[in-house]
């Protein structure tokens, strides 16, 4: 019995470990497929972790409830043809076995004292790739980011139209590659405040995607930390002068990027995106009501369907799953945050993570995406590692 739980448990952790390569470092046509068939151990490390230990109960039941949700709901809808749908709705299972196999995997003791190694590493891959991609020597920056966004027409506006570059990394957009910085971020920002050039570096990415939204969302779990640490200002003078310099330099960068600029011109409530996100919205409301409640079940091709995409993961919750998706996905929010006790490292660094998802689903997908879902996942599960470091070092020691 002890060695089918052991294979479970590697074949499980494998199962993570080529997500998180398809999600972070593969390009969209070179990723590996093996990840489908190792679901099934991944599905039963959970069930034997979750029956085992009952901490993760909450999270685990939350995550169930929403899956069989949507479940039910696609199948009041299409009926038998729901079968197809069931690999997009086994999403809402993947998010808690990532989550519960990595948390497992840092308690054990087997590989925690590498984990900050490992994390550094793969920040600083990731970093070299984007500025690899900033600097387009010869243009293969942009041959690369065309591998991994293939939006020949876009990419090449963003290249050679001054002012409107905006960086996509190893994402299929922008907006994405700025989620993957922004958990950098927070994590740095977490539990190792000393490595201020990590969190320069990783702001200055986030920059350079010019995702307003993700902007914001890094700008906010900042003041959220900053309020925490106020005492480190010796006198209101400080203080002041502290918040007037962050003032400039952010007014600065922000007047150096024309998408950024728009929030403050005005031009970004009249985009076209901001005008299609809000017309999204008002079709869904205007539903009859048991669709209001209970959704359209999966929409494969929005533009087909609606005339239009969804690129915000809030409307399509709503769409899809009603006003009793959209409850149940915020009780997915709240298991995450009454996980841990707030007053805990983890607590208020999964509460971070929570402002980055719910800023994020505005304007972008988060669970529903196949990848950003993973990165978060992945960095949920960081959360004992990085406890685990500020509790190994004097306060003032920490890196």
């Amino acid at each position: 019995m002890k060695s089918i739980v052991k294979i479970i448990k590697y074949g499980a952790l494998f199962y993570c470990l080529v997500s998180i390569l398809n999600a972070l470092v593969l390009p969209p046509t070179y990723e590996l497929t093996i990840d489908n068939y190792l679901f099934v151990f991944g599905l039963a490390n959970l069930a034997l972790v979750a029956f085992k230990k009952r901490e993760y109960s909450i999270l685990v039941i939350a995550f169930c409830l929403f899956f069989g949700w949507t479940l039910v709901v696609d199948f009041a809808k299409h009926g038998m043809d729901f079968k197809s749908n069931i690999p997009y709705l086994l999403y809402s299972l993947k998010w808690p076995v990532i989550i519960v196999t990595l948390l497992e995997a840092s308690k054990s003791g087997e590989w925690s004292e590498n984990y900050p190694k490992v994390i550094d590493g793969l920040f600083l891959t990731l970093l070299g790739v984007n500025l690899f991609m900033l600097l387009n020597i010869g243009s293969t920056g942009e041959s690369m980011q065309l591998l991994y966004a293939p939006k020949a027409y876009t990419n090449f506006i963003y290249y050679n139209e001054f002012g409107t570059f905006r960086l996509a990394g190893t994402q299929m957009n922008a907006n994405d590659n700025a989620i993957l910085f922004c958990c950098f971020y927070i994590y740095y920002l977490s539990f190792r405040p000393k490595a201020w050039h990590y969190l320069l570096l990783a702001f200055g990415i986030i920059i350079l995607t010019q995702s307003r939204t993700i902007f914001l969302v890094t700008l906010a779990v900042s003041g959220i930390t900053a309020m925490k640490h106020l005492k480190v200002f010796k006198s209101k003078k400080q203080l002041i002068l502290f918040l007037f310099g962050g003032f400039l330099v952010g007014i600065t960068i922000i007047f150096s990027f024309s998408n950024l600029r728009s929030m403050f011109t005005g031009k970004a409530l009249a985009s076209s995106s901001f005008m299609q996100r809000v017309s999204n919205l008002s079709n869904a409301l205007e539903s009859d009501g048991l669709t209001l409640i209970i959704g359209n079940g999966v929409i494969k091709n929005p533009l087909l369907e609606l005339g239009a995409y969804i690129d915000s993961e809030f409307i399509a919750v709503l769409m899809q799953y009603g006003l009793g998706g959209i409850l149940l996905w915020m009780v997915v929010l709240v298991a995450i945050n009454i996980h841990f006790k707030f007053k805990s490292a983890e607590g208020r660094y999964w509460f971070l993570i929570t402002v980055l998802i719910l800023g994020a689903s505005v304007t972008n997908y988060v669970f529903l995406h196949g990848s950003i879902g993973i990165v978060l996942s992945l960095f949920l599960a960081l959360s004992f590692v990085g406890s685990k470091e500020i509790e190994s070092k004097p306060q003032g020691k920490v890196q």
